[in-house]
């Protein structure tokens, strides 16, 4: 017997409905006995890699229409040239309205500023996200400046 709609298609279709249900606690296996009463036979892990290609559908023809996906702030020329994307949900209020967030870089902190640490005391990079950290790090030398010796 042929039908009418594949699984994909179902489960697009019912996407909505199924997200809500897992949110409040139902198994997946209680998803798969009901597309096998409707006559879609398949395994759990083919159930959760139509899901998954499901949901990154919806994700792409939302984030197009602009109802939800990823939504990325607009660049500063500063931003554009360090290469630098803000995410709109990191954004407060008054950012989101006004013009694109500027580059975030070292503000010097209320007191003494502190000392640069010596060559061999440097911090060690030890995960991808230090290296995208040292990257962005902006560093404004007059702020170790001795005020006090001048």
């Amino acid at each position: 017997m042929k039908r009418e709609q594949s699984l994909a298609g179902v489960i697009r279709e019912r996407l909505e409905s199924i997200e809500q249900r897992l949110a409040v606690g139902v198994r997946q296996e209680v998803f798969l006995a009901e597309l096998a009463e409707a006559g879609y036979e398949t395994s759990l892990s083919n159930f959760r890699n139509e899901l998954w290609r499901a949901r990154k559908r919806k994700e792409k023809t939302e984030g197009q229409t602009g109802k939800g996906g990823r939504v990325h702030a607009p660049l500063s020329a500063g931003q554009a040239a360090q290469g630098q994307r803000v995410h709109a949900a990191s954004l407060t209020a008054g950012q989101a309205q006004g013009p694109a967030a500027a580059p975030q870089g070292s503000t010097p902190k209320e007191g003494p500023a502190p000392a640069p640490a010596a060559p061999g005391e440097a911090r060690k990079i030890t995960n991808p996200a230090d290296i995208r950290k040292a990257r962005k790090r902006e560093i404004n030398l007059d702020d170790y400046i001795d005020k006090e010796g001048e």
